[in-house]
């Protein structure tokens, strides 16, 4: 074969190689940004929890998508009062307009988590018809509170 040839496969092989350690670092990152997050709510909703008004299920989901393969991140499961579930589990690192999703599904509510691209927090989004577009507010314990309280008194 020719040293042309040669000198391009090696090219591309490198490539390939830096790629790959990429992801690694990108996928890793997720998996921490996924595991802080349902920390964050865990330690917000840990007052609760210690009256017996809910439960915290945390539980190890699978994701699979073609530039990260396959790997496992951190999901939550609330129970309020034994009969009221919420559940918040990451759906994936690449997706258009953010750095990330997580589905908040609580009964026929269903609302998403976005990693921002700009500020790197996360917000809570919900798509307007109208609008044609996604309707988004800030992630704090002020928004959760008010998410939660709205989501109960249904």
């Amino acid at each position: 074969m020719s040293k042309r040839l040669e000198k391009i496969l090696k090219k591309k092989l490198k490539q390939q190689e830096d790629s790959m350690i990429d992801h690694q670092q990108v996928r890793e990152a997720w998996i921490s940004r996924c595991a802080n997050l349902m920390a964050t709510i865990t330690d917000w909703l840990t007052p609760l929890h210690t009256q017996r008004l809910l439960e915290i299920q945390s539980e190890t989901i699978p994701i699979s998508e073609d530039q990260l393969g396959t790997y496992e991140v951190e999901a939550l499961r609330i129970v309020f009062l034994q009969r009221d579930i919420i559940k918040f589990r990451p759906v994936a690192r690449f997706i258009i307009g953010a750095s990330g999703r997580v589905d908040v599904v609580a009964g026929g509510t269903h609302l998403v988590m976005l990693l921002t691209k700009e500020s790197g927090e996360w917000v809570f989004a919900r798509r307007n018809i109208q609008l044609r577009q996604f309707e988004t507010w800030p992630f704090n314990k002020d928004t959760f509170d008010e998410f939660l309280s709205q989501f109960l008194e249904e």
